[in-house]
């Protein structure tokens, strides 16, 4: 893993440390790397922690194109920094008569997801999270299937697939709950998980596996 092979048995290190580590691995950082450091320090401004690493790179992965990610998303039009389940809604409410209009944040509540709020086809918004997939291929495969076309209402023109893992896929298998513990859906908190997806293994209900 690079944290060890860079800081041992470390867990916190220096923002300034970091800096200089991040650059040797990803010199292409080189101009925007205070911006990139600071959507990294999730827990102080001045130390990046192991806990930091592990939930950037669960949201920006994978690895390889780390920094080509991480540019393409927080660049995106749709992208809200630091935002909440309100300022999706507030963003989103003028946006209404809008379907397929859409906003993405890094969930507050669920460390290393994110979480995508849409204007759905009868005007009501929607907000979920997002499982198995890198981001990417969520707003990817979501302009495909119509329900993220417009980022923050905006007719923008994006192609995603330079950047979309696209050997990644998700493979929807459904079970029966009658014979195996019925637990609430995590995205909805309203009803039973239908759905297991593959290969992540994740469970959801069937309604929330169509959004996704």
């Amino acid at each position: 893993m690079w944290w060890n092979e860079n800081f041992n048995s470390r867990v916190v290190v220096g923002r300034d440390d970091f800096s200089v580590r991040i650059l040797k691995a990803f010199p292409v950082l080189r101009e925007n790397i205070e911006a990139f450091m600071d959507s990294l320090c999730f827990s102080s401004p001045k130390y990046v922690s192991k806990y930091d690493l592990d939930i950037f790179t669960r949201l920006f992965w994978p690895w390889s194109h780390l920094v080509q990610v991480w540019t393409s998303l927080v660049g995106h039009p749709g992208y809200q920094k630091n935002g909440t389940f309100n300022t999706t809604i507030e963003a989103l409410n003028e946006h209404r008569m809008t379907p397929g209009s859409y906003v993405f944040r890094i969930s507050m509540s669920c460390n290393g997801y994110w979480s995508i709020g849409y204007v759905a086809s009868d005007g009501k918004i929607v907000q979920v999270l997002c499982f198995g997939l890198p981001m990417i291929d969520y707003l990817y495969y979501g302009k495909q299937q119509g329900l993220y076309k417009f980022p923050n209402g905006k007719d923008w023109e994006d192609d995603l697939s330079a950047v979309s893992n696209l050997k990644t896929r998700v493979t929807v298998c459904e079970y029966d709950n009658d014979n195996t513990d019925s637990i609430t859906c995590k995205i909805c908190g309203v009803d039973l998980n239908d759905i297991q997806l593959e290969p992540c293994g994740h469970f959801v209900c069937k309604q929330c596996c169509k959004k996704m």
